[in-house]
């Protein structure tokens, strides 16, 4: 798409954004060499408008400086804020575009003890059944294992994710293992054994971190220091990345920027997500290759509805309820909030004693007449509309 055009971009993105949170490798740029001088101005031009842009990544401060950061205009860098490390730091600008640390999460020493501990059972554990892989030690509150770590495999390009996750899951299938998702759940049993409370896992294909933070713990330290003091709404936020669906049986990093506290801000993805993206929390998913997908969900709501001199009312709102998520989209126990429209029909009061139940598309009706509280419990059949890019 060139430079500027919106001839492709889907309606709901053709507005303004206050904050836009997007992940950098495989999303803003292809890799960490290429030299991005189209980036460079469109950031410089959002910086100018006075956008806050937070790039959300798994590598370091200096990477992203390098390949483009330090090409914008040091007097409009105080818009960025670069969250670093997997959710471990984020770096801010002063006016005249010095770098300042906003945010450090250091391990403890037993913490990361119980880091290298956990990586390097589940590389005993690997190696018994024959596979050899790689501990990466020197991350920030993370170590990273090598799954496929073969010559040919050393620096696999984002654009071949589908073929590098087949590669991984061939030779974890070859010692027995059902694919990356298998050995993931294996690696958080390892490590919650030597001493990680929470760990946080993910895969990019090839490898497999094992953290004390992910990209979620960046997203909330975004809503506290730069969405609520500038009164932002979830719905002036939008979340960019590659790596929505499942990677190897597992969430791709990216999903864990789309927070269910942000229920109405929009989430793109530009990568290739083999598996297509889960359709679980926000308005509209958007990434390359997937259909609109069903789900169902039950969740009370309440709607407070009103009318002038005894007649039906002639508009209704929109309310919001959150709702657990079930098959066939995800057995897993996320949670989605859907805004669903309040349609006028005609009824008499007595119709709202008592429990009403329907099954709609995007939006269902209730009987309302006079003011009155309703309070049901509808199973709702949704439907959440895909964008092609």
């Amino acid at each position: 798409m060139p430079e500027g055009s919106a001839a492709s971009i889907p309606p709901a993105l053709q507005r303004a954004y206050r904050i836009i949170i997007f992940d950098w490798d495989g999303t803003a740029v292809p890799d960490r060499k290429t030299p991005m001088p189209a980036l460079d101005r469109v950031l410089e031009r959002l910086l100018s408008a006075g956008v806050y842009i937070a790039p959300v990544t798994g590598t370091n401060v200096d990477n992203l400086e390098r390949q483009s950061l330090l090409n914008i205009t040091p007097a409009v860098r105080r818009g960025l804020f670069v969250c670093t490390n997997r959710g471990s730091e984020v770096f801010s600008y002063a006016p005249d575009g010095t770098r300042e640390s906003r945010h450090l999460r250091r391990a403890s020493d037993a913490e990361n003890r119980a880091l290298a501990t956990g990586a390097e059972a589940l590389q005993r554990t690997l190696q018994e059944r024959g596979l050899d892989t790689q501990i990466t030690y020197d991350r920030l509150n993370r170590r990273k294992v090598d799954l496929i770590p073969l010559p040919e495999r050393s620096a696999p390009p984002k654009a071949i994710i589908t073929q590098l996750i087949a590669a991984t899951n061939a030779r974890l299938a070859g010692a027995g293992y059902d694919g990356i998702g298998e050995v993931i759940r294996l690696a958080a049993s390892l490590a919650k054994t030597a001493g990680v409370e929470d760990p946080r896992i993910t895969s990019d294909g090839k490898y497999m971190e094992l953290g004390l933070t992910d990209k979620s713990d960046s997203v909330r330290w975004l809503l506290a220091n730069v969405a609520k003091p500038n009164s932002i709404a979830a719905d002036e936020i939008l979340i960019a990345g590659d790596e929505f669906g499942s990677i190897g049986g597992i969430t791709g990093s990216d999903e864990r920027m789309a927070l269910p506290e942000l229920p109405s801000a929009p989430v793109v993805s530009v990568g290739a997500e083999p598996n297509g993206a889960r359709q679980t929390r926000s308005r509209h998913r958007l990434h390359d290759n997937a259909q609109p997908v069903p789900f169902r969900t039950t969740a009370p709501m309440k709607a407070q509805v009103g009318s002038a001199n005894g007649d039906p009312p002639s508009a209704m709102g929109s309310t919001c309820f959150s709702a657990a998520v079930a098959s066939p989209v995800s057995t897993a126990s996320s949670h989605s909030t859907v805004t669903f429209t309040l349609s006028r029909v005609m009824s008499t009061p007595n119709s709202l004693n008592s429990s009403t139940t329907t099954n709609r598309e995007e939006r269902f009706s209730v009987g309302l007449w006079g003011t009155h509280v309703v309070q049901m419990r509808i199973p709702i059949l949704c439907r959440v509309q895909v964008y092609r890019l």
